[in-house]
């Protein structure tokens, strides 16, 4: 990313020597190790549930009843140990299709997702349930047909990798 204008500067430096979001005039997201030393780790992403990978019908998979994987709810965990979580935005798209549905978004299950989902909170992070209103699209009975992308932005402003 390129941007213009000073990114930062000594008066925006905190103890630990790590800039952030806040005191930088472009907004641009800023490296979790910069001045003297300070180090974080940036957002995990962990797909729970239906395990990636796992067949149709095998423990841990989708079901291979249409109607039972239509009703399966997809769980992730977002987390980040050090400073911690300051937004979520996750999204899903579908196989065929181009059009992504904002399934979290500021704290709140959204569209068709706000009805069946929910959201617990967990050890430096979130565990997301996700359950689509009508369940997921024909032609997507694995994981590997569904994609979800999401961001995750820390307390300094780091962005998931």
């Amino acid at each position: 990313m390129t941007t213009s204008g000073t990114l930062f500067s000594p008066s925006n430096v905190t103890d630990l020597g790590v800039y952030t979001t806040a005191s930088c005039s472009t907004g641009a997201l800023l490296p979790y190790s910069v001045g003297n030393g300070g180090t974080f780790d940036p957002p995990v992403i962990t797909v729970v549930s239906p395990t990636p990978g796992v067949a149709p019908g095998m423990p841990g998979g989708f079901p291979l009843d249409p109607v039972a994987a239509a009703a399966t709810e997809i769980v992730l965990q977002v987390t980040d140990i050090n400073p911690g979580l300051a937004l979520v935005v996750v999204s899903a798209s579908f196989l065929g299709n181009t059009i992504a549905e904002t399934v979290y978004r500021r704290g709140a299950f959204r569209g068709v997702y706000a009805a069946s989902s929910y959201a617990l909170p967990i050890a430096a992070g979130l565990e997301l349930h996700c359950r689509r209103t009508g369940g997921w699209p024909a032609g997507t009975s694995t994981i590997g047909d569904i994609e979800f992308d999401v961001d995750a932005i820390d307390l300094i402003g780091g962005l998931t990798p």
